[in-house]
């Protein structure tokens, strides 16, 4: 685990990660101790569709559903991953969290999920199928960066060029002690 210097309370609060590092659950609660607002970066970049992530918004669409949701708000959490996203975001952030967890634990994580999701539908002929193949496979290769744009070489970079505080969460933490190391921050 890699940590910065403590800093003052942090009024905006980026969570990333692969997918199934646990981004939303830890922004979730993160932003349920803090009592504001907690956002997912998959809700803004997605239009609803059944099944679910089948149509991606806009660039300049989610930019505005960003900006209209933080618009009255002085504190919130964001999580997901922004690696789609413009670096007109960087500056909007007070503290970025990164979770970086074993990706056989990240790959069961987004297997359960997957199954949780769409039940059988993910299975040989199923209607998820080939999309979920084709996800988990992007999903696997994320710490090689074999999967373009959403995989770790990249999310180091854009880490690197942020200009506020990085936490990095490494490994298989407890969701409490990841809390803790947030609020702690």
């Amino acid at each position: 685990m890699t940590t910065t210097a403590r800093m003052a309370t942090p009024r905006r609060i980026h969570i990333t990660g692969g997918s199934g590092s646990g981004t939303t659950t830890l922004g979730a609660a993160v932003a349920a101790a803090l009592k504001i607002k907690h956002l997912d970066a998959d809700d803004l970049a997605w239009a609803p569709t059944d099944p679910p992530f089948m149509q991606r918004y806009t660039p300049e669409e989610r930019w505005s559903r960003f900006m209209a949701a933080i618009d009255s708000l002085d504190r919130w959490v964001l999580s997901g991953s922004l690696l789609r996203w413009d670096d007109q975001v960087m500056p909007l952030f007070d503290l970025v969290v990164f979770l970086h967890i074993p990706q056989d634990v990240r790959i069961a994580r987004l297997l359960a999920r997957e199954r949780e999701r769409y039940g059988a539908n993910i299975d040989p002929g199923g209607s998820q199928y080939e999309s979920n193949r084709f996800f988990m496979k992007a999903a696997e290769g994320y710490e090689t960066g074999d999967y373009p744009i959403q995989n770790l070489p990249n999310a180091r970079a854009w880490l690197a060029r942020l200009s506020c505080p990085v936490i990095e969460i490494d490994g298989a933490v407890p969701l409490e002690q990841s809390l803790a190391i947030v609020l702690a921050a």
